[in-house]
């Protein structure tokens, strides 16, 4: 009886941001997937190049952000551990968590 009037949702919990990511950042890219959405209905040719200018767009904010918020934390680095840690969380690849039931 439950199941018919309150069904079980299935929602995706997205972990916390990055903190490069500015609210500017977020915005762009709730416009790209509404552009993104709008291009593959109409299948316009203007949607989509407004779409790929909206995503080249996003893509050099997210790069000139991340390198900004890695430039200060470098120049507030006092031992070589914490630099070499900061170096590693810059370039190590993103970490797969795993999820045991």
């Amino acid at each position: 009886m439950c199941d018919q009037h309150a069904p079980l949702k299935d929602i995706k919990v997205r972990s916390s941001s990055l903190h490069w990511i500015t609210n500017s950042i977020h915005l762009k890219i709730n416009l790209r997937y509404k552009l993104f959405k709008l291009a593959v209905n109409t299948k316009c040719p203007h949607n989509w190049s407004e779409y790929k200018r909206i995503q080249n767009e996003i893509t050099t904010d997210l790069r000139q952000a991340k390198a900004m918020y890695f430039n200060d934390l470098f120049t507030e680095i006092k031992t070589t551990k914490a630099c070499w840690y900061l170096v590693q969380k810059a370039t190590a690849p993103k970490q797969q968590t795993v999820v045991v039931h």
